[in-house]
């Protein structure tokens, strides 16, 4: 059976400071559909490699670079309640601590897979207004960067 759950919060919080991801409409509350696109994107790094009296300097690899885990996700909220707390939650990800002037390391787990991973680049798109004009559907893309190369 298939393990449903997806969450991306503090490595060193609390079950409180998660941002928990839901496969289902909440009702009554605002909802955090769980991602529908989770890439990862691995590349390595190569330094070339001076050789006397050739045109062609070969390549060298030096070492992998951390992967990239591009996520999509939606959040959707309720008449009386808006989606900008949960984005202010993702924002306070990003910012960086005043110990150590760096953002909080963060796991995302998506089913099984896990990774320590720093919130790159956040992308908001609205799609849904409620009468007072507070966003009240959002598409939302996470750019993650691991802190560290995959074995």
């Amino acid at each position: 059976m298939p393990n449903y759950y997806a969450k991306l919060g503090p490595v060193d919080g609390t079950s409180a400071d998660d941002f928990i991801f839901d496969f289902s409409l909440k009702n009554g509350e605002v909802t955090r559909l769980a991602p529908h696109h989770v890439r990862r994107t691995y590349s390595a790094v190569y330094a070339p490699v001076p050789v006397a009296l050739t045109e062609h300097a070969p390549e060298e690899w030096k070492a992998n670079n951390p992967i990239e885990i591009p996520i999509e996700f939606e959040l959707v909220g309720t008449q009386q309640k808006d989606v900008d707390g949960e984005l202010r939650k993702l924002r306070r990800f990003m910012k960086k601590s005043r110990k150590t002037g760096e953002p909080p390391d963060l796991l995302f787990v998506m089913g099984s897979k896990r990774w320590t991973v720093r919130i790159h680049r956040m992308e908001v798109t609205p799609t849904l207004w409620n009468d007072q004009t507070n966003e009240q559907r959002a598409k939302v893309s996470l750019t993650l960067h691991t802190t560290q190369a995959e074995d």
